[in-house]
């Protein structure tokens, strides 16, 4: 809430604190319950300093809140700035012993302050990073974007290749096992995964088919599937669906769109809300038309634990291929 607003708000509840206490004052007659005059005005007054101490209640809490809230940035920031605080007094140093304007060691290291001041501006105006796999290892930075989430659902889409390992890439197979605890754990609402294939009779293959067993078994995971004709007949207007692998939705906070798998993984993260939004509707829409994608149609009703899923996908089958 802005200062104005907060402002307006505080002139209405005095005002209607004012005038509640007069009409209750003047108006009813309280000689019935045999209020003598002055007991009515006390009446009234009493209710005006009601009103105002509710009122100042609420503005204790938006005072804590504020507070609160600049503590988290501050918190956030420090590091930052340490490091900033560091990097002056350590280039300071370097200059203090240059030999003039095109010292080696000051040229240097400007150009590379340069660059990284490029890159963090480019970040923070287009609410985007490139990041490659080894960003990924550091999963609980990136799952942590659920925190305070009231819909916490995972939505991700996965392009499922015949004669293909599911978890050959490490970074992968920690983002879905720590996923998966996470469901377990109540951290995740649920996990909706959306795969593409090129046929469905690519359902038939054992390791296929023991990851919708899995699915199946686990309360809180949910897949359907889709041809990837009509997955590409779907985005073909929109281009930059079209230029990335696959994509996934962290609530509505954050976006990752692959842009690549070999020869590592790269990808961009996103916190545009306009660009997260249109993917969550693509999501959504793709996910209900039930004229274009299938349920899970596995029947297993014995559970399928994560180690038995990953041992199987090991030993059976090449891995990915550029």
């Amino acid at each position: 809430m802005s200062a104005t607003s907060q402002t307006n708000r505080q002139v209405k509840v005095l005002l209607a604190s004012l005038v509640v206490s007069v009409v209750v004052t003047v108006l009813p007659n309280w000689q019935a319950l045999s209020f003598t005059r002055a007991d009515e005005i006390m009446l009234g007054v009493t209710l005006f300093v009601a009103f105002l101490i509710i009122d100042l209640v609420w503005v204790l809490g938006r005072i804590e809140e504020e507070r609160h809230s600049q503590y988290t940035m501050w918190r956030l920031r420090q590091p930052a700035e340490t490091i900033l605080s560091n990097i002056r007094t350590d280039f300071a140093a370097i200059t203090a012993e240059s030999y003039g304007e095109k010292d080696l060691f000051v040229a240097h290291f400007t150009k590379e302050l340069v660059e990284l001041e490029g890159k963090i501006r480019e970040v923070a105006e287009n609410k985007s990073l490139r990041v490659q796999a080894d960003h990924f290892l550091s999963v609980d930075n990136v799952l942590d974007a659920f925190h305070g989430q009231t819909e916490a659902v995972w939505r991700y889409t996965w392009v499922l290749n015949r004669n293909e390992q599911l978890f050959d890439d490490l970074s992968w197979r920690r983002y879905f096992e720590s996923t998966v605890n996470m469901v377990a754990s109540g951290h995740i609402k649920q996990i909706k995964s959306l795969f593409i294939v090129e046929d469905f009779s690519i359902l038939e293959e054992e390791r296929i088919a023991r990851l919708l067993h899995f699915i199946k078994t686990h309360p809180g995971l949910e897949c359907r599937l889709m041809l990837r004709t009509d997955y590409e007949r779907i985005c073909a207007d929109d281009r930059d669906v079209m230029a990335y692998e696959d994509f996934g939705i962290y609530g509505n906070r954050l976006l990752f769109l692959t842009e690549q798998y070999e020869p590592v993984i790269v990808g961009i993260f996103v916190k545009e809300p306009a660009r997260i939004a249109k993917y969550l509707e693509l999501f959504e829409t793709m996910w209900a038309a039930k004229s274009i994608t299938r349920s899970n149609p596995s029947t297993c009703d014995g559970l399928v634990s994560l180690e038995e899923l990953f041992e199987y996908d090991l030993a059976s089958g090449p891995r990915r291929t550029a």
